[in-house]
C-alpha cells in the first residue's frame, strides 16, 4: 500500500463512507459528459484525480 496511506489496507467503514458521494457523482453524470459545462475542464480532471486516489 502506498506510503501516503501509511501502509494500511482498505478499511470497510471508510469504503462505506465514500460510496454515497460516488453514487451522487454517478447520478449527476448520467445525462452529461462533463462535470462543468459541455467540454472537459479542470473540474473534470480534478474529480478524476480525487476519485482515482480514493478508490485505489
Amino acid at each position: 500500500h502506498p506510503v501516503v496511506f501509511e501502509g494500511v489496507g482498505p478499511q470497510p467503514e471508510k469504503l462505506a463512507k465514500i460510496n454515497e458521494p460516488l453514487q451522487f457523482l454517478d447520478k449527476f453524470l448520467e445525462d452529461r459528459d462533463f462535470v462543468a459545462g459541455n467540454n472537459l475542464t479542470i473540474a473534470d480532471i480534478s474529480i478524476v484525480v480525487s476519485v482515482s486516489n480514493a478508490v485505489s
